[in-house]
């Protein structure tokens, strides 16, 4: 999906400019790993052959929804014993419970959420860090999110688990469904001459 890996790269530059150190990304192929190493000159590597030092902070997980538990297992598997960096993960829809079920070494997770349609990663930096932002997860994984986007002056607001869907429902018709609507005004203008 192009919107998520736009998002991924985003987020990257957006750290990147609120001043953390980035210290690579894990692609699902090799195209995907260069144009990730192009918009954000951060070292993009293809999942398996993947390493995460043993100093890392924090993964965010930028899959598709369905992949995530899994991916976060994967992760949870492929690290040395130990607790697992904290996990973060950008879905609207996904509970964190879904990382941390599949992840239980982690020591945080969270979902954070900005409500925002990414299209060009330089250009959405300046706009994702005006838009609304949502966490919903455990403690620890709350905070890190927190400290992550400070800097970029990024408060999210919190969201209960038990309202997710209803935030994600109505995120869809705010964005999606005013597309649509605008779309078929002009198809019907366009009708008419």
């Amino acid at each position: 999906n192009s919107s998520r890996c736009c998002a991924r790269r985003t987020l990257i530059l957006l750290l990147n400019d609120a001043g953390h150190h980035i210290v690579g990304t894990c692609n699902k192929t090799q195209a995907g790993a260069q144009k990730t190493l192009h918009t954000t000159s951060v070292s993009a590597s293809v999942w398996p052959q993947v390493h995460i030092p043993l100093d890392t902070d924090v993964i965010w997980l930028c899959t598709p929804d369905r992949e995530l538990g899994p991916c976060a297992a994967a992760l949870q598997s492929s690290m040395p014993p130990g607790p697992l960096p904290v996990l973060l993960h950008p879905s609207g829809t996904i509970a964190s419970e879904v990382i941390r079920r599949a992840a239980p070494k982690a020591l945080g997770t969270a979902g954070v959420h900005p409500l925002y349609s990414f299209t060009d990663p330089e250009r959405n930096v300046v706009g994702v860090t005006q838009a609304a932002w949502f966490i919903e997860g455990d403690p620890q994984g709350v905070q890190t999110a927190e400290e992550l986007l400070a800097p970029a002056g990024i408060r999210p607001k919190t969201l209960r688990v038990a309202d997710r869907h209803a935030y994600h429902a109505g995120a869809v018709l705010a964005s999606n469904a005013v597309v649509a609507v605008v779309n078929a005004a002009i198809e019907l203008m366009q009708s008419t001459g």
